[in-house]
């Protein structure tokens, strides 16, 4: 082999390993890049708007509380409607696998305005299950320990109309309207949004894009994990609880990948209808042995 043939080989070899090199470094950093930017965002939100602005501190809202966690993962909220009583989604104790811990004797345990609690009993509304269109994904949840907390939410006795903004908190997975969920950091997030003029049994909100349309200013979307937190809707008296998170709408356009984006339509169980069973379990259950 010649000498001029070596040096082009020896060329040809550094070139290709170095552009390997770059490849591998620029593809890391491009990663560390997502990781960076996903880990500030939270509930989907608005792509234009500071990931900031949508935190809350759970010290503020000690009434709500998360089922279960898996690292830096929450999965499914409830919220303290009395003492001894939290609201949820149905499906998420199933989902959790709560109802069978306490069908097997064991408690179950959860963790409320920072100190440790249990979950004793479960009561599903009677028509959770049901043919779509008639099921009511709304349970009930005992605790052990009574816990008076002062500014917990009052249940609304009023329905909530078409038009009026609501709130919503909850420790899913982050992401913004653009592209939708993408990661999960464990922190406690709140956004709006309006409720919409063909909300029937449950109510709706859509995700609007503010590039094409009016929006509100923190305007979000629930994501995974967010399934039986609280909708709040703001009064006179502070903020009252009217509905619980209960899922997305599955249209055309759905997609796992792209949950929560920019058109997405979420549903929300009312509270107000129900209001008779939610009084009679508590009234009936409240005992230790009942």
């Amino acid at each position: 082999m010649t000498e001029a043939v070596k040096k082009s080989f020896a060329s040809a070899v550094c070139g290709y390993w170095g552009l390997k090199i770059i490849r591998i470094y620029l593809r890391l950093l491009g990663l560390l890049l997502l990781f960076l930017t996903s880990k500030s965002q939270g509930i989907i939100i608005r792509h234009d708007v500071a990931p900031e602005r949508y935190l809350a501190s759970e010290s503020v809202y000690p009434s709500v509380f998360f089922l279960k966690s898996i690292g830096d993962r929450r999965i499914c909220a409830a919220t303290l409607v009395d003492a001894r009583w939290a609201i949820t989604a149905a499906h998420c104790i199933e989902q959790v696998n709560l109802n069978e811990e306490v069908l097997n004797g064991n408690s179950y345990e959860v963790n409320i305005a920072g100190e440790k609690n249990y979950v004793d009993k479960v009561i599903f509304h009677p028509d959770f299950n049901k043919p779509a269109g008639l099921d009511v994904d709304l349970a009930l949840l005992r605790i052990s320990y009574p816990r008076n907390i002062l500014n917990s939410f009052a249940v609304a006795t009023e329905e909530v109309v078409p038009e009026e903004v609501v709130s919503f908190l909850g420790w899913g997975y982050s992401g913004i309207g653009t592209t939708g969920r993408n990661y999960t950091d464990g922190e406690l997030r709140l956004a709006t949004n309006r409720i919409t003029s063909d909300s029937a049994k449950r109510l709706r909100i859509r995700f609007d894009d503010p590039r094409v349309g009016a929006s509100e200013p923190l305007e979000g979307m629930p994501s995974l994990g967010d399934s039986g937190g609280p909708v709040l809707i703001n009064g006179a008296k502070g903020a009252s609880l009217v509905g619980i998170i209960v899922g997305q709408i599955k249209g055309a356009n759905f997609t796992e990948e792209r949950q929560g984006d920019y058109g997405s339509v979420a549903v929300f169980e009312r509270i107000a209808p129900y209001l008779k069973w939610l009084k009679e379990v508590i009234e009936t259950h409240n005992g230790l042995n009942r």
